[in-house]
This record gives structure tokens, C-alpha cells and sequence, in this order.
């Protein structure tokens, strides 16, 4: 009996990690601040000036599995956006899309609170779309304003570009109940942007000049777990 009992304890020990570390799902929503040199769209006079929303605003959301006991997976997303209307007054809008897939790994300390950590790969892309409406002329005109030669367009559309990068980023979460969390976070993100790699009605043409790499970033969610 003697020696039972210390290996029950330890069966109990174990089973009570496992119950604990049993996976969580976790949503959330959110924004943040970043701060990009966009000298592609701020010096464009055929576009909409930009201001500090549509240039250092991000807008996101995510999902997080919590796979481990203090470990979990994810997809964060966080979005940059801008629209208006172009100089001769055709409907424009711009998207830049960050998302990252991210493997996350924290601590809790005086029960409601965690200290978590974030890095992960990313695969981003840009959009600019110019109203169907919008004369073929003026993407012809628009384009040259980024450097390309006349290009042959059969139809007004969008333009759109990929590019890969890295994020890395440190957290503090203050659970208001188990279900509902305030999550800040600060850290950084590289890109690896290339304005030559634009594609336009299936060819590859010039975009803006962006700088996008060693980037400070902010950001604040509402997380909803079960």
C-alpha cells in the first residue's frame, strides 16, 4: 500500500496536466499600428493622398489551436486599406494583406494574466483595383506613373502582387473571464517586396515603391476562447 499510494499520486498529477492541457480554440479581432514608407501611393498624384488610417491603421482578425499545453498554432491576418477616387475621378482602392502562420508558446502569472510569444512565416499581397467603369486609358495612365511602358489592356480590372515574409512578436493577455480575453502585443515584421512583380491581365509589370522590411509593429485584440 505504501508504494501505491505514491504512484497513484503521480497517476493523478498526470492525468490532472492532460485534462488541463486539453486543446482550446481561440478567435480573435482586432487592429494595430505600423509604420511603412509607402512612396509609391504618398507621391502618386493619380491617386487619392493618403493619410495616417489609410497608411498606418491595420485591421485584422485571426484563429488560434492551442495544440500542447502552453504551446499553440495559428492564422493571423491584418489588412491595410485605402480608397477614393483617382485624379480624373474613377473609383480606386488599395489592399495590403499581411497574413501570417504563426506558432505561439506562454506562461500564465497571477492567474488572469499571460505573457505569450509569437513568430511565423508570412505570405502577403497587395491589390489595386481601379472601378470596372474606369476608362482603359487610365490604367494605361496609371501604370506609366509607376514606370511601365505602354501596355496593350483589353479591360479595366485590378492589379496584384505576393511576396513572403517573417513576423516575430512578444504579448501580454488579460483574461476577463475564461471566455474573453484583451490581448496587446509590440514586435516586428520583415517583407520581402518586390515592386517588379506585379501582375496586370496576366503579365508582370512595375508597381509602387514600397519600403516594407524591419517593420515596427502594434497591435490589440479581443480574443473569444472555448
Amino acid at each position: 500500500m505504501k508504494l501505491q499510494r505514491p504512484f497513484l499520486i503521480i497517476i493523478f498529477f498526470l492525468v490532472f496536466q492532460n485534462l488541463h492541457a486539453q486543446p482550446k480554440w481561440m478567435v480573435n479581432v482586432g487592429g494595430g499600428f505600423y509604420e511603412p514608407t509607402l512612396t509609391g501611393f504618398d507621391s502618386n498624384t493619380e491617386m487619392p493622398k493618403t493619410d495616417f488610417m489609410t497608411s498606418n491603421v491595420l485591421y485584422g482578425f485571426g484563429l488560434s489551436y492551442e495544440f500542447f499545453h502552453n504551446a499553440r498554432v495559428g492564422l493571423l491576418n491584418n489588412y491595410s486599406w485605402h480608397s477614393g477616387s483617382t485624379i480624373l475621378g474613377t473609383d480606386f482602392s488599395r489592399t495590403i494583406a499581411y497574413r501570417a502562420i504563426v506558432l505561439e508558446t506562454y506562461f500564465m502569472f497571477f492567474r488572469r494574466f499571460e505573457m505569450n510569444f509569437t513568430l511565423g512565416p508570412m505570405i502577403n499581397g497587395g491589390t489595386i483595383r481601379l472601378d470596372a467603369s474606369g476608362t482603359v486609358n487610365e490604367w494605361d495612365t496609371l501604370l506609366s506613373s509607376f514606370g511601365n511602358n505602354s501596355i496593350g489592356i483589353p479591360s479595366s480590372e485590378k492589379m496584384t502582387t505576393t511576396w513572403f515574409g517573417f513576423t516575430s512578436m512578444i504579448g501580454l493577455r488579460f483574461y476577463v473571464f475564461s471566455w474573453l480575453a484583451l490581448d496587446v502585443r509590440s514586435g516586428f515584421m520583415n517583407n520581402w517586396y518586390d515592386e517588379k512583380k506585379w501582375k496586370f491581365q496576366g503579365e508582370t509589370v512595375t508597381g509602387p515603391k514600397l519600403k516594407l522590411d524591419e517593420l515596427p509593429l502594434f497591435t490589440f485584440r479581443l480574443f473569444l476562447t472555448w
